[in-house]
């Protein structure tokens, strides 16, 4: 994720510098919309910005073995796993003004974990009954602005 994420903020970079060259480059498509009122060179910026600002982390159980396991997989968890030992997390997340914005999660916070600003949801695996309707709620809840979630199932 975060090798796209730095991808993605160079495409920007490339589209701000384009604007001094051309009057009306074609945007990236993320900063289209959302930003009424403001330039395409602010709408471009402010997107950088709150890119370059935004924190993410991976969340899940803890298991025996777990950095042996991970290790086979070409994975480190022991520096995720230091961070979900040494930072309040779930405070930071509900947090609408914390740049900890994206969480990447196995089990952990889907039932019981109350986010109100939490708009996306990406799903990679089955889910049915209290648990589907528990994570669906995550994301429906009001919150200033937001009015709906968005629940993306990679499942079907």
């Amino acid at each position: 994720m975060q090798k796209y994420w730095k991808q993605y903020i160079e495409k920007l970079k490339k589209a701000l510098t384009s604007i001094s060259a051309v009057n009306n480059p074609p945007l990236p498509p993320f900063t289209k919309g959302g930003m009424g009122g403001f330039s395409d060179k602010e709408q471009i910026k402010a997107q950088m910005q709150y890119m370059k600002d935004t924190d993410m982390a991976v969340v899940v159980s803890q298991e025996q073995n777990e950095i042996d396991k991970f290790k086979k997989l070409g994975l480190d968890i022991a520096k995720h796993r230091k961070r979900m030992v040494k930072e309040d997390l779930a405070t930071k997340f509900k947090d609408p003004d914390d740049p900890f914005r994206i969480v990447f999660v196995c089990a952990m916070w889907m039932t019981g974990f109350d986010v109100k600003p939490l708009s996306t949801i990406y799903l990679d695996k089955p889910l049915r009954n209290h648990t589907l309707m528990q994570t669906i709620a995550r994301a429906n809840r009001v919150f200033r602005d937001k009015t709906n979630g968005l629940i993306v199932d990679y499942i079907g």
